[in-house]
């Protein structure tokens, strides 16, 4: 029988494949051919799956969403409190900050190269998606979901240009202090559920499918 391949699997397989080298070498730096050769792939079989560099990067956010985003819903939602959201947040935020820098400098790296509407939209897709996760699970206005993001960035990208200023880990600490003192963390949240993060989760798999 013919080996039957799980698509959107194999998908992702190579997103991780081609974030490792991005990481290493720069989105800029390598071509489609560069890629193809280091993965094991033939340039045709990456091209079916990504027709350019580009759409990788695209997808490559949305296949953070899944895989990161989606992993801090799946893992708050349940929890009554905004305290035990926000331990879940710090220590994903902690696991994830050499992650959170590489996927920065790429970002970086394609809007000084690629400098249109399209790759802004990807940016805000991401933002919106992260934004509103954090909103819900959170319980607070979208506008102060913004600008937790906001600092989240600034956090990771001020860590990578002075570590030895105040380590990120340590920031992240600081920020937890800061928010037990804004947020009403001790109060009981109504429950959820799960339909918002599985409606999250299938428009994810429906933007990597594409």
């Amino acid at each position: 029988m013919p080996k039957i391949v799980d698509h959107d699997e194999y998908r992702r397989e190579l997103l991780q494949k081609c974030f490792s080298i991005f990481c290493r070498k720069g989105f800029a730096n390598v071509t489609m051919r560069e890629l193809a050769a280091e993965i094991g792939v033939s340039t045709g079989t990456l091209y079916h799956y990504f027709p350019s560099k580009e759409n990788i990067m695209e997808q490559m956010f949305e296949y953070v969403q899944e895989t990161n985003v989606y992993e801090f819903v799946s893992r708050t939602a349940h929890l009554p409190t905004i305290a035990e959201k926000l331990d879940v947040f710090v220590e994903k935020w902690k696991e994830y900050g050499e992650f959170y820098q590489n996927l920065m400098l790429l970002a970086i790296d394609m809007m000084r190269h690629i400098k249109n509407r399209d790759t802004e939209q990807v940016f805000i897709n991401f933002s919106n998606y992260y934004t509103n996760a954090m909103a819900r699970e959170l319980n607070i206005p979208e506008k102060q979901a913004r600008s937790l993001f906001v600092y989240l960035l600034g956090m990771i990208l001020h860590s990578m240009l002075t570590p030895n200023f105040l380590p990120y880990a340590e920031q992240v600490d600081t920020l937890r202090i800061i928010l037990d003192k804004v947020l009403p963390v001790n109060d009981v949240l109504p429950a959820t559920g799960t339909s918002m993060t599985n409606t999250a989760k299938i428009e994810t798999e429906e933007g990597l499918s594409r």
